[in-house]
């Protein structure tokens, strides 16, 4: 029976709550709540992922909290749920949405 290299295997997915001061990464978009005064939150469970395009947002973690820079376009619904576990969002940046190509001759907004 063939055995798959262990290079192809995946590993323990670092999590958002794993990110160091200093350090950034990309999570899904619905890694973060807004509750209805508008404040945001991220669920520190959230899988740190690479490359999400306009479904990701880019947190970096600094001394004084998570700070997160999501796409101009990009939209959410009120409602979130409050909780202690989930880390509050310090600041919040607006990066233009960028033009991502998705299959040959195709693409997203510009």
């Amino acid at each position: 029976m063939a055995k798959l290299p262990p290079e192809f295997i995946a590993t323990k997915p670092r999590l958002l709550s794993d990110l160091a001061v200093g350090e950034s990464g990309q999570v899904w978009f619905t890694a973060m709540a807004v509750d209805l005064e508008g404040e945001c939150s991220l669920d520190p469970d959230a899988e740190l992922c690479a490359n999400l395009g306009p479904i990701g947002i880019e947190v970096s973690r600094r001394e004084d909290g998570y700070h997160v820079v999501v796409q101009a376009d990009s939209r959410w619904k009120t409602g979130g749920q409050k909780s202690a576990k989930r880390l509050p969002v310090a600041t919040i940046a607006v990066e233009k949405t960028k033009e991502w190509k998705f299959l040959k001759g195709t693409s997203t907004k510009e």
